[in-house]
């Protein structure tokens, strides 16, 4: 394989043994330029200083021709802000790039993938990212290798300078722009739009340990819509219980295998595919009765109350 010229940024942390498996796959393509972030420890956690240490030491297998940067923090600064903020840094030196966090591992087809959207895209104001997760459960969306979306993801996804520009870490005039009706497009009923309502109004105070929000919204906000694979391309391994944040266990959303995409990609008209929206706001997202009975059946009663006295409490 001939190497993979556009940057990617990899977000690490305290996992070594994902880290190596990304590297690893990263080693198959051997990409050009590399941007390598890592929070500090938490000074909270004994012997995650080590772990740190022994993610960071890692990146010594890349024995490839490779421009190699690194952003490694002192002292930790929340993955909120430290994800967000390692997205800002690459974006000081390049136009678009790819984004992987540890835990996402990725389809070698993911990146040939993500290069030619990056291009083919890279005018168009409206398309602000390049998702290579789908959580469709097989349901194929239109005719093409991809389809355009609201909910297009960040487990393994691409995008540029110019998207990113838009993002902050505050709600700006959230309450005025729900109430102008400007998002109005974007919702298919009153529910869902008291649910990301709300979401966000939680998220406000949470620029420390989420970004992912603040993204959503800063994209929204700005008209903007994203791109999501017919077929997944990234398998995410942080529901494990080393994770950051504690998940349930989600049939819906959790995703067991990858699948190559073929070339040459079969290009999309750019019209939002309202049921697969529609598909991911009530598996994924919203809070109705028959999720709530999906996840207490797949996760059990004394998993599913620990997991909701943990959030309940959580401020």
């Amino acid at each position: 394989m001939m190497q993979f010229n556009t940057p990617i940024l990899i977000i690490l942390f305290n996992r070594p043994y994902l880290t190596i498996k990304l590297l690893d796959r990263l080693k198959l393509i051997k990409p050009s330029k590399l941007y390598i972030a890592a929070d500090g420890p938490r000074e909270n956690k004994v012997g995650e200083a080590q772990l740190c240490e022994e993610t960071r030491k890692l990146i010594n297998i890349i024995d490839w021709d490779c421009d190699v940067k690194t952003l490694f923090r002192e002292k930790n600064i929340g993955c909120g802000l430290g994800v967000s903020s390692a997205i800002s840094w690459m974006f000081e030196f390049e136009e678009y790039g790819i984004i992987l966090e540890d835990d996402c591992l990725p389809d070698l087809s993911f990146f040939p993938y993500c290069e030619e959207l990056l291009i083919r895209f890279k005018d168009d104001k409206e398309v602000f990212q390049i998702s290579g997760t789908n959580l469709q459960n097989g349901q194929k969306r239109g005719e093409g290798s991809y389809y355009f979306s609201y909910y297009s993801g960040i487990w393994g996804w691409a995008t540029w300078r110019r998207s990113w520009n838009y993002f902050t870490h505050k709600f700006e005039d959230l309450d005025e722009t729900f109430n102008s009706g400007q998002l109005d497009k974007i919702f298919q009923s009153q529910s869902e739009k008291l649910f990301w309502y709300r979401k966000f109004k939680e998220s406000e105070n949470l620029s420390h340990t989420i970004w992912d929000n603040h993204w959503l919204y800063s994209v929204w906000k700005n008209n903007g819509i994203g791109i999501a694979p017919n077929i997944n391309l990234i398998i995410n391994l942080g529901f494990l219980n080393s994770g950051t944040h504690v998940f349930l266990k989600d049939s819906k959303r959790e995703q067991q295998r990858t699948y190559t995409m073929k070339f040459p990609l079969i290009h999309s008209s750019k019209i939002i595919d309202r049921s697969a929206d529609l598909y991911i706001y009530k598996n994924i997202f919203s809070h109705s009765i028959f999720r709530f009975l999906r996840l207490l059946k797949e996760n059990g009663i004394f998993t599913f109350l620990k997991y909701l006295l943990k959030h309940l409490f959580k401020k």
